[in-house]
Order: structure tokens, then sequence, then C-alpha cells
């Protein structure tokens, strides 16, 4: 890639280098100039974008999450809520069965955030906008007599929940269900 690369392209190419890179080598034992490499860039290109190795990886975390923001908007575009949690269910696996180096990413990330106090808040943003999108459904459920009554903030945490491990099982067991 050379510099003459559109800024989206760079950043693009700087964050499947760094999911490659930190998935393969472990957040601690990954470098900037390594990550520099991957994307075809020098070291001095990619701190250009990014002012260290924690910045580039929030980022990255942030990049990779912005596929399921999406599933989530399309989701709300569906009259049902029965069909919207069926759309996003079966996107949200397919996705996730699809991009096993970034579901690897996603793990080491969630590790780090145990030390990482960025991490842990940006865990929490995405956690509760889960948490949000799915009660929303179950609301809107009820609403319109989809769902009996229930507890819609549990429901939703105990949805998400099973989604997070049912893509960890996928991803060591190899399942194609």
């Amino acid at each position: 890639m050379s510099k003459k690369q559109p800024k989206d392209i760079r950043l693009a190419g700087i964050i499947e280098a760094s999911v490659a890179e930190f998935v393969e080598k472990g957040y601690e034992n990954a470098s900037i100039d390594a990550i520099a490499k991957r994307a075809n860039l020098s070291k001095g290109g990619v701190y250009h974008h990014f002012k260290n190795k924690d910045e580039l990886f929030f980022y990255t975390n942030q990049k990779l999450a912005e596929p399921i923001l999406g599933m989530m908007q399309a989701a709300n575009q569906c009259p049902a809520a029965i069909e919207a949690l069926e759309f996003y269910v079966k996107k949200y696996v397919a996705f996730w069965k699809e991009h096993g180096p970034e579901l690897a990413f996603f793990f080491l990330s969630m590790s780090k955030a145990l030390v990482s106090a960025d991490l842990q808040e940006l865990y929490k943003v995405q956690t509760q906008e889960t948490i949000s999108f799915f009660e929303g459904l179950y609301r809107k459920g009820i609403a319109r007599n989809e769902f009996f009554e229930h507890d819609t903030k549990l429901s939703a945490w105990m949805l998400m929940s099973l989604l997070d491990g049912l893509i960890g099982y996928l991803y060591f067991l190899d399942i194609t269900a």
C-alpha cells in the first residue's frame, strides 16, 4: 500500500494488519513496526494515524464493532419484533462464522479490558447499546402482542449472553450450524 492511497484505505489496511498481528502475537508481543510492515506502510505511516499501540488497539475494537451496529440498525427496520430478532441472530452468527480472526481479536481484547480502563469503558458502552437494542425489540414485540409481558432487560441480557457464548463455541469447535 503506498502513501498515495486514500486515508480510509490506509486505515483499513492498518486495521487488517493490526488484527492479524495482535491475534498471532498477542497484545504484549505485537509491535507497531510489525503492523506497519503487514500494512505495507512505514512505522511513521502508522504513527501518523495512531499515537501508540493502545490507541490503535482501541480504534481496531471500535471499527470491528461497526458491522454489528449496522446489523442492529437494519434489524430495527423490520416491522415485526420477532422478524427483527430472527434477522439479527442469523446475521450476527453468520458474520462471526466468516470473521474468525476478528472474533479472535475480540476475545483477546476482552482479556485486555480486564486491565484497561479505556477498553472497559468501550465494552460498557457496547454492552449497553446491545442490551438497549434487544430490550427495544422485546418491548416492541410486547406492544404488538408478539410476546407475552416479561422482564425485557433480563431477556436482553440472556440473549446477548447466549449469542456471545454461541459464537465462542462456533469459533473453538468449528461448528457449521
